[in-house]
């Protein structure tokens, strides 16, 4: 994409800046924001208008692709999670999540607040169109309008982020989880304004076991206790899918105690492929070939480093486990 000579056209239009409004331009993309739909926001930001878009025709969501500009849709919100990402110097709401309708589902990304719910049935039209995950997304901007749809939107989905943590993927959004802390720790980062502490640990529930970031860290998250988490997001960390808790995120604790497994899910080598990225996991599978310096390893009782040919380096002979 030749952003200049779309900064090049703008600035001309505008009688600005042609590296103002490059810049502008730029920071957008970065965001993945469709290109028609960030020259329209440059516009408005320089008192140019958006210009009349006319509303685009409606389209089924199993029928969206990247290749769309805007898109009318009626659809029902499945999920909706909020969080704060830092946009051109400063701290921007956006909220998060799925939609659907009898044809398909399609995440979004709301940059106002447009008073929908999940289970709400919408029609949402001019929603621009960009790729997120290898996926196309909605993205609901202020050219976008979004009404109560004439009739409720009946779709095969659960509507609502609850999830056991086996069916938690990474770029998940406003997800939901009842789950026991197994471990924590406290660190001090490096963040965008400075230090930060935030916590770090595991948690689990009958299904499997996740590790997690509290960025607002809370005195629930203690090893032992059992809780519900509401509007957590997912990011892959390690090539595993990681929970964050943020501001928006509340942390309740349960009358009764999560059962957690004692053992990793057992996974065939394509289910465990298949999935992406998992945290703890028992793959099971035939050996074909093993490379020279690698196999099954040792470790000392002791200390817990490898051993080799029956010796640690700290404890001499031992038995390894």
């Amino acid at each position: 994409m030749d952003v200049n000579s779309h900064a090049e056209e703008l600035a001309s239009d505008l009688g600005v800046d042609k590296e103002e409004v490059k810049a502008d331009l730029e920071n957008l993309l970065e965001y993945s924001v469709p290109i028609d739909e960030a020259k329209q926001s440059v516009r408005r930001k320089h008192g140019g208008g958006g210009g009349s878009t006319p509303t685009p025709d409606a389209v089924d969501v199993g029928e969206i692709t990247t290749d769309n500009d805007g898109v009318t849709v009626t659809v029902k919100v499945l999920t909706q999670g909020t969080r704060t990402i830092r946009y051109q110097g400063d701290d921007l709401t956006i909220r998060e999540g799925e939609v659907a309708d009898e044809t398909g589902v399609i995440s979004y990304t709301a940059w106002q607040d447009f008073g929908f719910e999940p289970g709400d049935s919408l029609t949402i039209g001019n929603a621009g169109v960009r790729e997120w995950e290898g996926e196309p997304e909605l993205n609901l901007n202020d050219s976008t309008t979004v009404a109560i749809a004439d009739e409720s939107v009946d779709v095969d989905r659960e509507v609502g982020g609850d999830r056991n943590l086996v069916d938690i993927s990474a770029g998940d959004r406003g997800r939901n989880v009842e789950v026991r802390v197994l471990e924590v720790d406290e660190k001090t980062i490096s963040g965008r304004d400075g230090e930060t502490d935030i916590l770090e640990g595991v948690v689990g529930d009958a299904t499997a076991r996740l590790p997690f970031t509290d960025w607002q860290p809370r005195p629930e998250m203690e090893p032992g206790a059992d809780l519900r988490i509401e509007d957590v997001y997912v990011r892959e960390f390690r090539g595993v899918p990681s929970l964050n808790l943020t501001e928006f995120s509340t942390v309740t604790p349960l009358p009764d105690p999560v059962e957690v497994a004692e053992d990793a899910p057992r996974l065939s080598v394509g289910e465990a492929v298949d999935s992406g990225g998992m945290f703890d996991v028992e793959v099971v599978g035939n050996v074909l070939e093993i490379r020279d310096g690698s196999g099954l390893i040792e470790r000392c009782p002791e200390c817990g480093r490898v051993v080799q040919n029956g010796q640690c380096r700290s404890h001499g002979d031992v038995d390894g486990e």
